[in-house]
């Protein structure tokens, strides 16, 4: 079985917010933890950073039908 990991995390936060919305690009910096979301054609660095500590906590023990929505109502809320 195959450990699941902050960057698996970030890699499927940035999945679920170009489903969000599509204009969403990510980048995860391992150095920091976080994942930065920008709209294409932003700065870089911009709109959103998030922190995958406590999130990665949440999720790690979950299986992916029941990470997606967790992840998908926490992008929303940070959207919002």
């Amino acid at each position: 079985m195959f450990r699941y990991t902050e960057k698996k995390l970030a890699k499927e936060i940035g999945r679920v917010a170009e489903a969000i919305d599509p204009s969403l690009e990510y980048l995860y910096s391992s150095d920091t933890r976080e994942v930065k979301l920008t709209r294409v054609g932003d700065e870089p660095g911009g709109p959103y950073s998030i922190f995958l500590g406590n999130l990665f906590l949440k999720v790690e023990g979950m299986t992916r039908k029941d990470r997606r929505p967790t992840i998908e109502a926490f992008l929303r809320e940070v959207q919002s």
